[in-house]
């Protein structure tokens, strides 16, 4: 376990040494490797015959043993950042509990004991026991979180010469995410590392595995897509979020559970403020026509005042997991909401294998994502599918939760959502808001709007609101509704009216 002295006095400049140097070895022996594969290609007519040959075999075969090696490097200073990271936030809460203490008398000792002083008026004592308390929790907090970048870093570095085959990781479509998990569980520490490292692209994506785990994989995805040159726009952004927000506190820490830069169509990108497979309750939020990786700041702004809003232990996710249409013309349009409906549905079961058996979740689509959230529940309603994991369904500013668009007609997969009896979700635990000047909500695009008494689920008031956008404005009755259905405060809930009958 890492002492309170160990983690105060650690420099991480050192760390931060050895990583940049491991970065450079790196990127020399890439660069050698490209140098010896050139001189292997030797140029036809210039020499020939079986001596030429025999060079160009022995030299060919170089390169290999270089760029493992590189790649070898590469790894070794992806953990070494990982561990500066995951110690300078422990720090920074090392001194958050300095700052706690400060002015009021108590101390903090070399060893991280925390010792009030003897004062004679019982309010500042019980005050001071109040504020002690705290910075023991903070400290010990702190500890957890280094012991926790130690152990992954010690992985990672031990799985740096371990080789994982792609082939021996479950197939998402074949497997059920508590298949995946089950398999996860069974690795050792040095074996996730190696997957982790080897194979971001597919343990990143894979439903089933720890939040943890999948972040990790991401990161370092969206870093070497960064690298590149070839990221979208706004990625490095969100990138920089994330890694600031792992300097706060646990519960805003931002989890990259999935990024797929998908080559000819928009990257896939999920992120949850807040671990989801501790969270007592799991918001997942499902963004409409015009989102991108580049709208993703917005996007968590939004969750972040909905796990405000429930004031608990509450995971809020931004399920960017499909391809949204660009503009209004192309949200006529149902193909993007049944690419991504099988996908939604598989993240759901994913959060129901890795979470608590307690945990609870809500899935919430706006605009276009309620298309998406409802053609996903729908899909319960055929064969012996079943439809989303979750409690609640709640649809603001639907245009429609599912109907076929004359490209798609007579298709047997393209479900058709008019009222709740088309989903799979109970009556009672679908809901819908709607802003009386929402042009959207008027136009049932996708089939019934949500809102109408017609469609049979429950409907919540959005004083506040206006337009389009602003459901999840801090203050409106959108945002203060949503957040008891996330809670489960059914009671709580301003109605719009009552359903009849």
């Amino acid at each position: 376990m890492v002492s309170y002295s160990q983690l105060l006095n650690m420099d991480t400049a050192k760390l931060t040494g050895a990583a940049e140097a491991a970065g450079g070895l790196s990127s020399t022996l890439s660069t050698r490797a490209g140098e010896v594969q050139s001189a292997a290609d030797i140029p036809g007519g210039m020499w020939t015959g079986i001596d030429s040959s025999a060079a160009s075999s022995l030299i060919g075969a170089q390169p290999s043993p270089l760029y493992d090696a590189s790649d070898a490097f590469r790894r070794g200073r992806a953990a070494l950042e990982d561990l500066v990271t995951g110690v300078e936030a422990a720090k920074d809460r090392l001194g958050d509990a300095q700052d706690l203490v400060g002015g009021t008398g108590i101390t903090i000792g070399g060893d991280g004991t925390v010792t009030t002083p003897v004062v004679d008026n019982p309010t500042t004592a019980a005050n001071n026991d109040r504020i002690a308390q705290q910075a023991r929790q903070i400290i010990d907090a702190a500890l957890k979180m280094a012991e926790e970048a130690d152990q992954t870093a010690t992985a990672a570095v031990q799985a740096v010469g371990m080789d994982v085959s792609e082939s021996a990781i479950p197939d998402g479509k074949g497997d059920t995410p508590q298949e995946v998990k089950e398999w996860w569980d069974s690795l050792s520490d040095t074996e996730k590392q190696a997957f982790i490292a080897q194979h971001p692209e597919q343990i990143g994506n894979l439903d089933g595995i720890p939040a943890e785990a999948r972040h990790q994989a991401n990161m370092n995805h969206l870093a070497s897509e960064i690298a590149s040159g070839d990221a979208e726009n706004g990625s490095q952004q969100l990138l920089d979020r994330i890694q600031n927000s792992w300097k706060g506190p646990e519960s805003d820490r931002i989890y990259l559970l999935g990024f797929d830069p998908n080559g000819d169509s928009d990257a896939k990108v999920i992120a949850a403020i807040g671990n989801p497979d501790t969270a007592d309750r799991t918001a997942v939020f499902v963004p409409g026509t015009g989102n991108d990786i580049s709208k993703m700041g917005g996007n968590l702004d939004s969750m972040n005042r909905l796990q405000d809003a429930t004031g608990g232990n509450t995971s809020a996710i931004v399920w960017l997991g499909y391809d949204a249409p660009d503009h209004i013309p192309a949200a006529v349009l149902d193909g993007y909401a049944k690419d991504g409906a099988p996908d939604l549905r598989e993240f759901t079961r994913g959060l129901d294998a890795t979470n608590s058996p307690t945990g609870t979740t809500t899935v919430i689509g706006h605009s276009y994502g309620s298309t998406v959230v409802g053609t996903a529940d729908a899909l319960g309603k055929q064969g012996s599918n079943d439809g989303l994991v979750a409690r609640d369904i709640i649809a603001v500013g639907s245009p429609g939760m599912g109907y076929e668009s004359p490209d798609r007609q007579g298709f047997i997969d393209s479900p058709r959502v008019d009222n709740t009896s088309d989903m799979h979700m109970d009556s009672d635990h679908i809901w819908a808001g709607a802003a009386s000047n929402d042009v959207v909500t008027y136009t049932e695009v996708h089939g019934n709007a949500p809102h109408d008494w017609s469609f049979g689920g429950e409907r919540f008031t959005t004083d506040g609101s206006s337009g389009h956008s602003e459901y999840f404005e801090q203050g409106g009755a959108s945002l203060r509704n949503m957040a008891h259905i996330v809670n489960g405060e059914y009671d709580e809930v301003d109605h719009v009216g009552r359903r009849p009958g």
